[in-house]
């Protein structure tokens, strides 16, 4: 047996006492390495939009700013109360429902959807209404426990170990959202049918013309 062969052989024990050892280190060690990826969702913050107005200063304008406000975070209602004085000749419930129709009449015109309106007596309170406009409000924030990344949002610029990835674009993103509540999502009624809804677009993908709208008649004519 060669010079050579005899070192192989005779190292070979301690090659497997080596081996296993390592193999014991690498099992008494944590492999688990924490995520440096955000992987929690953008938030979404309810709050009430409540705001009193003199009825004879309310003007276009104002209702207006109101209306643009609740395109971008409103949802639900929108409730329109106009109070009044019941022992004033003047500001009375029949002029204050006047003024409460007039303004959620423009309300309406301007698109908003659920529009409710009322009066309430306050005893005491003179010949000045006030109209008080209600509705829920919402705006997007970033994920919880998410700060931006250095060099933007006024933040300074360094090193930072503990920054999550994705945190700065949902920051972002929550910032762009033009109506915040559309991350509730859509309430899809239980009986809707899937099928017959796919059915709608079959026609339109093949290419057929669809048949022309006839109007029916109440009156009985041929």
């Amino acid at each position: 047996m060669s010079t050579k062969s005899r070192k192989i052989t005779i190292s070979m024990p301690y090659a497997v006492l080596a081996l296993i050892a390592l193999c014991m280190m690498l099992t008494a060690c944590d492999l688990h390495e924490e995520s440096t990826l955000n992987t929690t969702k953008m938030r979404l913050e309810e709050s009430s939009y409540a705001e009193s107005f003199d009825v004879r200063t309310l003007d276009e304008k104002k209702m207006y700013q109101i209306v643009r406000h609740y395109e971008k975070h409103g949802d639900g209602p929108l409730q329109v109360t106009v109070s009044y004085d019941p022992q004033s000749r003047t500001s009375n419930a029949m002029h204050a429902s006047d003024h409460a129709a007039r303004i959620a009449s423009y309300f309406r015109k301007k698109g908003l959807p659920h529009i409710e309106s009322g009066i309430m007596p306050v005893v005491n309170s003179g010949s000045d209404m006030k109209v008080l406009i209600a509705f829920d409000s919402y705006v997007a924030l970033g994920p919880a426990g998410c700060e931006a990344m250095g060099g933007t949002f006024d933040r300074e610029e360094d090193l930072d170990n503990e920054y999550k990835l994705g945190c700065t674009r949902d920051m972002l993103f929550a910032r762009q959202l033009a109506r915040p509540s559309d991350l509730k999502g859509r309430n899809i009624s239980p009986t809707t049918d899937g099928r017959r809804v796919a059915n709608s677009t079959e026609t339109y993908r093949t290419g057929i013309p669809n048949e022309p709208l006839v109007g029916e008649s109440a009156s009985g004519d041929e």
